[in-house]
């Protein structure tokens, strides 16, 4: 999976499922940003770079896709969880409230759901690649 472009039959399915998640969670940071601007204006700007970043992947795992992309869209996401993961359990330590945990709502629940959804279906993604790679050097 270096450069996909010649994507097998196997692996279109999964990429266009990791696409739409990608998607569906890019939709979600947009809608919310404008509550987060709200907020703080760094709490919106990091919601419209969240969604523009996992829209971007969403187009370049269906029309440019990498084992690079792949791998640098894991890390994002997993940055995004981490970023949660503090935000919802200890606070962050800046903003209007540094240190206060946010409050859970549904569509915090769901993103966070499809983002690691999102790094299951990427992980196939890499798994398949690796064993694409082994038959082909047998």
């Amino acid at each position: 999976m270096r450069h996909l472009t010649r994507a097998t039959a196997s692996d279109w399915p999964v990429r266009l499922i990791a696409a739409a998640l990608a998607a569906a969670a890019a939709a979600i940071h947009f809608a919310v940003a404008p509550m987060h601007f709200m907020e703080a204006s760094e709490f919106g700007l990091s919601m419209v770079v969240a969604g523009a970043a996992q829209f971007t992947a969403a187009i370049l795992l269906i029309l440019w896709p990498s084992r690079s992309l792949v791998v640098v869209t894991m890390l994002g996401n997993a940055v995004i969880i981490g970023i949660f993961a503090a935000a919802y359990s200890v606070g962050l330590p800046f903003g209007p409230d540094p240190g206060k945990r946010e409050a859970l709502d549904s569509t915090v629940v769901l993103s966070k759901l499809i983002e690691l959804v999102l790094l299951l279906v990427l992980s196939l993604l890499l798994s398949e690649d690796e064993a694409t790679r082994e038959v082909q050097a047998a």
